[in-house]
């Protein structure tokens, strides 16, 4: 079996591969076609700047050349004179050969040799149809046989004639160096193509004369050759001998109709997707790699709680209750905490559950040995009853006998009735002087009662007096406290004056004399305020035995007024239990007289009785019928609590294999 931990793995593990993988094909077709865009514009801009530079050398030849026609000598068809310039233009120019031609062909040039230009394909378009300069494909020098192409320009004289024009030879190669240096990650390489189609640079020799038009060579464009052919720049797919290869291609300007071709394989155009592929490769499996150590701690993480789940799950269905559940998985705030509480809350109802079942196992068994117990009693007094059925059979014979005593006993009854009749008349008269001491209690209760009242009141008021005069007492003591400070003061201060008396000499005796007369006042204060305390002290404590005295009365009345309400209580339950007798003499006197009816209606029913012992005699021999009947289904309900006894011995038995 599958554990959930592998499932997880898995199944985490397929997603993520699956989104890598798609997302990495989503990624390579848009980076590839994003970056074959991007190579094409790049190499496109590569293609037109060398284009360009072919067309700006081209440009400059061009320039120099006008440079030339300015020169004197050059204006007024001089050649002696223009031999040296035209060399020293040759030493500082791309140009080999320097001649300047008049309209009717005929040549001079610098070295002074002459020759016949007029087959040039220059001079129609200069001298016939106006144009001010020309360059021409290139061809084979008839010197050393080196491709050259020769560039014109027109000569007007000083009133704006044209009186000839300058040609001046560059090999192809000075020209197209440009091209010869484009070489794109070792495989990509620049070729031109003159305008007739024919190529003219290319870095394999052999391919040089070929015609990009003539389908039985290699250098063939085929279908693509009108788009080429029509367009100033541009970029095809094509295969080139075998190889899927892009050629860019741009008009070089200056020229008739030269195009510049880059040809670059389509793999060296996209390597650097092919790195990105396999950096991207490498990164998947990383990803991957990282992914399943994940997903591995991951399921972990998961797998490892419910592992414990599952254990502790097992446990309790071996019937073991006596694990919790760990508190780490039961403090979890996830799903795994809320399994774990509710396998926790399992297991505890389960104890709960299991505790009941053997509590009620015990009781059913219990029950069942009572019921087992209560069937015997049932059945022995079963047996008993039928016993006693037949005693009363037997004894329903002597009832009549019985009867008959009866009767003769009924009228002794009825003197006794009598007798009991004139007792009764003597205990209402007592009953009735009894009542009448009570109340004369009562009232004398209630006089006492009232004058204690008076007297707790009266003791209460003199407390209070005596607390009061405490009271003050005690402010009296404080303020000749205050008059013992006050003294003590004026002492101190007869004292200073004396001093200062002293100090002042004869001047100050006079009021020495006032001070020691303040100095007696102080001390006689001091003297009164001590006896003064001495009878407050005195006074306060009289008064505190006076309190504790009348509290000690107080106590004395209360208790005196309980026992005299107690008293009052006392003679009220008594007046009113001689209420009751006298109603319970007159109920028995009443008794009485219903007594004698009855006794008269007790001889009418003994006389009764005869007839009804030998209807007795009839039931009690149907009744021990039905007691055998009765024995027979207590005998069934024992036989059913043996076995109710018995299944709470088994559940009793089943319970206890549960651990808890």
């Amino acid at each position: 079996m599958q554990s959930i931990k592998f499932k997880l793995i898995a199944l985490f593990s397929i997603i993520c591969s699956l989104v890598f993988i798609v997302s990495g094909i989503i990624l390579y077709n848009v980076s590839s076609s994003e970056l074959t865009r991007l190579s094409e514009d790049l190499s496109s801009d590569i293609t037109e700047n060398s284009a360009d530079a072919v067309g700006s050398l081209i440009e400059q030849n061009l320039s120099e050349l006008a440079i030339i026609t300015e020169y004197d000598a050059v204006k007024e068809m001089d050649i002696e004179d223009s031999k040296r310039f035209l060399q020293k233009a040759e030493n500082n120019t791309l140009f080999t050969r320097l001649s300047i031609v008049h309209p009717d062909g005929t040549a001079f040039s610098s070295n002074g040799e002459q020759g016949d230009f007029s087959a040039s394909a220059y001079m129609e378009p200069i001298f016939q149809q106006g144009q001010h300069t020309y360059v021409t494909n290139p061809f084979e020098s008839s010197l050393d046989g080196q491709l050259i192409t020769v560039f014109a320009h027109s000569i007007t004289n000083f009133d704006g004639e044209v009186v000839g024009l300058i040609s001046g030879s560059v090999l192809l190669q000075d020209l197209t160096s440009a091209v010869d240096q484009i070489n794109i990650e070792g495989e990509g390489f620049g070729w031109v193509v003159d305008g007739t189609g024919d190529i003219i640079v290319h870095r394999n020799d052999s391919r040089i004369g070929e015609s990009v038009t003539d389908s039985s060579n290699s250098s063939y464009l085929g279908d693509n050759l009108d788009k080429i052919m029509s367009n100033d720049n541009g970029v095809i797919r094509t295969d080139i001998e075998g190889v899927d290869s892009y050629l860019l291609f741009s008009n070089i300007d200056n020229t008739h109709d030269w195009k510049l071709f880059i040809q670059i394989p389509r793999s060296t155009l996209l390597s650097g997707l092919q790195l990105f592929t396999r950096i991207f490769v490498i990164f998947v499996i990383g990803s991957i790699f990282t992914i399943l150590i994940t997903s591995y701690f991951g399921a972990n993480y998961f797998t490892k709680p419910i592992k414990s789940l599952t254990t502790h799950a097992k446990t309790i269905a071996d019937l073991d209750l006596s694990s919790n559940v760990p508190n780490n998985l039961l403090e979890r705030k996830d799903e795994i905490g809320s399994l774990s509480k509710s396998l926790q809350l399992i297991t505890e109802n389960f104890k709960e559950t299991i505790n009941k079942i053997k509590g009620s196992s015990h009781t059913v068994q219990s029950y069942s040995e009572d019921l087992t117990s209560s069937a015997k009693d049932a059945a022995q007094i079963s047996k008993e009853v039928s016993s006693a059925t037949q005693q009363i059979a037997m004894g329903a014979s002597s009832q009549a006998t019985d009867t008959e005593d009866g009767s003769i006993k009924a009228s002794n009854l009825g003197n006794l009735i009598e007798q009991n009749q004139d007792h009764i008349k003597n205990v209402s008269n007592f009953s009735s002087q009894v009542s009448s001491a009570v109340k004369e209690g009562l009232d004398k209760v209630q006089e006492l009662t009232q004058i204690s009242n008076e007297s707790n009141q009266e003791v209460q008021e003199v407390h209070s007096a005596i607390v009061q005069t405490s009271d003050s007492v005690s402010k009296i003591s404080q303020s000749s406290q205050l008059i013992a400070s006050i003294a003590e003061q004026t002492n101190l201060l007869a004292l200073n004056a004396a001093i200062e008396a002293a100090r002042a000499g004869e001047v100050g005796k006079g009021f020495a004399v006032v001070a020691e007369e303040i100095k007696k006042l102080a001390e006689e204060s001091t003297s009164s305020t001590k006896t003064i305390d001495e009878v407050v002290t005195e006074l306060q404590s009289n008064s505190k035995k006076s309190v504790e005295s009348m509290e000690k009365v107080e106590n004395i009345l209360s208790q005196q007024s309980n026992i005299v309400s107690i008293t009052k209580d006392k003679y009220s339950l008594i007046l009113d239990a001689i209420k009751t007798t006298e109603v319970e003499v007159q109920n028995l006197s009443t008794s009485g007289s219903e007594m004698e009816k009855m006794k008269n209606d007790i001889l009418n029913t003994l006389q009764n009785l005869s007839a009804v012992a030998e209807e007795n005699s009839a039931s009690t021999e149907e009744v021990s019928a039905s007691m055998e009947q009765n024995n027979s289904s207590i005998e069934k309900i024992q036989k059913s609590s043996l076995n109710l006894e018995k299944i709470a011995k088994d559940m009793n038995e089943n319970v206890t294999k549960f651990n808890l």
